[in-house]
Formats: structure tokens, C-alpha cells, sequence
């Protein structure tokens, strides 16, 4: 079921009760984009959970995860440029 608001778009699918899964998506950013694009796994609310994605400031394709009001970066990619309007498939 989609939710927008001003900030982020979302598809929820699956589970609480999954522990281990991969899945795959399209992520498509626009020129104009600023942020972050993600994709978020093992949800329990929007205080905490996980996310994969690409980091627009920075370049770079990172891991993180949310737990209540403390980021936690778990990986991150050297600098990537990517190009805006272009589908990128990950998993």
C-alpha cells in the first residue's frame, strides 16, 4: 500500500515475522533530486529500520540503520555518480 507525503514515497510488503529475505528493485532519481533514494527492509515502525540506498550529496551507495532517533551508518561505497532519469537495478 503506497504512503506519500512531501518527503518520501512508500510500498510495504511482507512480513514483521521475516528474518531473512533479499529483494530487488528499480531505483530511477531525477536531475533535481536531493537526499537520499532507498529502499528500507525489517521495518518494526519508522523509528526502526534499515536501509540501502543511494546518497545524492555524497555520491555514494550506502547502508544504514535506524534505531529511534540514532543513525547508524553500516557500509558505504566510494564516490559513484550516477546518472539522473536512469533506471539502476538493486538487490
Amino acid at each position: 500500500m503506497p504512503s506519500t507525503s512531501k518527503t518520501a514515497s512508500r510500498i510495504l510488503a511482507g512480513s514483521t515475522s521475516w528474518t531473512n529475505y533479499s529483494y530487488q528493485a528499480t531505483l530511477n532519481i531525477d536531475y533535481y533530486s536531493t537526499g537520499s533514494a532507498s529502499l528500507i527492509a525489517r521495518v518494526q515502525d519508522n523509528m526502526h529500520l534499515y536501509y540501502f540506498g543511494y546518497n545524492i550529496v555524497l555520491s555514494e551507495w550506502m547502508i544504514a540503520k535506524r534505531s529511534g532517533t540514532t543513525f547508524t551508518m553500516l557500509g558505504a561505497s566510494s564516490p559513484v555518480d550516477i546518472t539522473g532519469n536512469t533506471d539502476y537495478t538493486v538487490r
